[in-house]
């Protein structure tokens, strides 16, 4: 599959240009220990003719391995055959860092007023709530997000934000992870500080100390240009009939 575009996002990335990648030019910017898993995830999408995404850490401009998720759909002919594809890469690297460290957290941590200092300022938002259901903790991120202050978030004060149409799913997702015990992640609408409501992707894992459930610690990224993006991209591929270069 040769690449006949690549947006300036890409080149200042990546650090070279679409001449650059011909001939699989892309694939040596992989990890070696992530190809062979990104072959094996992707080889029958691709077959198919299906939307697919994977992540891998790949090689920015200056030599530094990110962690990305790369989404990818088809551009189909009248037939229903795939003759192009269109993708998105999105730097995933900081959020992954960071759920990671909330993951250890979860495992490790022990009860201090300064439970969650070593997490507090990352540009992730970060919240955690006891086994009884109510949130205890936002971080600073959360708390510019939203514009309002801890004692407003707490307990189940966070809804509030949370658009009305998807509040329902949110706490029924919520209530069914939490009496189970287990991970969770979904997708909602969370009202910002200027009252624009933005896209987020929620995940959370329980949070276990000295073998003692003590509820949930998760993270929240916002995601709404990625999404509008990945919209743009399905219409593209939905009404697009030949295979000629998208324009910029």
């Amino acid at each position: 599959h040769t690449v006949d575009y690549v947006n300036s996002a890409w080149v200042a990335f990546t650090g070279r240009t679409l001449q650059q990648l011909e001939n699989d030019g892309w694939r040596d910017l992989i990890h070696a220990d992530d190809r062979a898993a990104m072959i094996a995830t992707i080889s029958a999408p691709l077959e198919r003719g299906e939307p697919h995404e994977v992540q891998v850490r790949f090689r920015r401009y200056d030599g530094m391995y990110r962690r990305v998720l790369t989404r990818v759909v088809p551009v189909k002919d009248a037939p229903g055959k795939a003759v192009k594809w269109i993708g998105t890469t999105t730097d995933i690297h900081d959020l992954w860092v960071a759920r990671e460290g909330l993951r250890e957290s979860a495992v490790r941590l022990q009860e201090s007023e300064k439970k969650f200092s070593t997490v507090a300022s990352v540009p992730v938002l970060i919240w955690s709530s006891g086994p009884d259901k109510q949130c205890d903790w936002f971080n600073d991120a959360w708390l510019t997000f939203t514009g309002r202050q801890m004692e407003q978030e707490i307990g189940d004060g966070w809804l509030d934000g949370v658009h009305p149409e998807d509040r329902q799913r949110c706490l029924d997702t919520y209530v069914r992870a939490f009496d189970a015990r287990e991970p969770f992640a979904m997708e909602f609408r969370l009202r910002r500080h200027d009252g624009q409501f933005r896209q987020v992707v929620d995940e959370a894992v329980p949070r276990i100390v000295d073998g003692a459930f003590r509820g949930y610690i998760g993270s929240a990224l916002d995601v709404t240009e990625q999404r509008l993006l990945e919209d743009q991209l399905s219409a593209a591929a939905r009404h697009a009939s030949t295979v000629s270069p998208f324009a910029t």
